[in-house]
């Protein structure tokens, strides 16, 4: 999960926030961590896509904003960039996600982008092509899905978690003097009429 925070990371904002009236300045906060938040998710998925050799879509699947927003008088806003599986809970992810191929002694898998191909021996791709199995003794049955890290797991290394906070650390008083702009217009025209 990453969130950020206006005292501890942004000061000067802070200090700009105290010189807006009370009702934009909620508003132009929002919007701002809103706006910055779905540049940070986008970063994410770029940064996850480039390390690890899975799709985009697979990745956008399991990747959730929960955006700002002012509650009950509170001035306390926050957005939170977290990834999790759909239904909730933390799980693995299967290797067919990871441009499997069938051969003949098992199915090659390549996890990482640039790494080598691992070989499963004895795996194979069944399901209708979704996902790949190995068996768990010499019988034909049971079966047993391959496994691997998720998302989750791959949105906590420190690399990409690293490479998400400095693009939000980066962007964020961009998108706040553009919201505070249009805040301000918008108030002078209200104040001319």
């Amino acid at each position: 999960m990453i969130t950020i925070g206006i005292e501890t990371n942004f000061p000067e904002i802070e200090a700009r926030l105290d010189a807006l009236q009370e009702d934009y300045r909620t508003k132009v906060l929002v919007r701002a961590v809103n706006r910055t938040m779905e540049q940070g998710q986008t970063e994410m998925r770029r940064a996850i896509t480039s390390e690890f050799n899975i799709s985009a879509t697979k990745v956008r699947e399991k990747l959730f904003l929960k955006r700002a927003s002012f509650k009950s008088g509170r001035f306390s806003v926050e957005a939170e960039l977290v990834s999790r599986d759909p239904r909730g809970k933390r799980r693995s992810i299967n290797v067919i996600n990871f441009k499997a191929r069938q051969g003949k002694q098992g199915v090659t898998v390549q996890i990482k982008k640039g790494g080598a191909r691992k070989l499963i021996r004895g795996a194979f791709i069944a399901n209708a092509g979704r996902t790949v199995f190995v068996r768990e003794g010499r019988e034909r049955l049971p079966i047993k899905p391959v496994q691997v890290i998720d998302v989750p797991q791959m949105f906590t290394t420190k690399r990409i978690s690293a490479r998400v906070i400095a693009k939000i650390k980066a962007v964020f008083p961009v998108v706040f003097a553009r919201e505070e702009r249009y805040a301000l217009d918008r108030w002078s025209r209200k104040g001319s009429t």
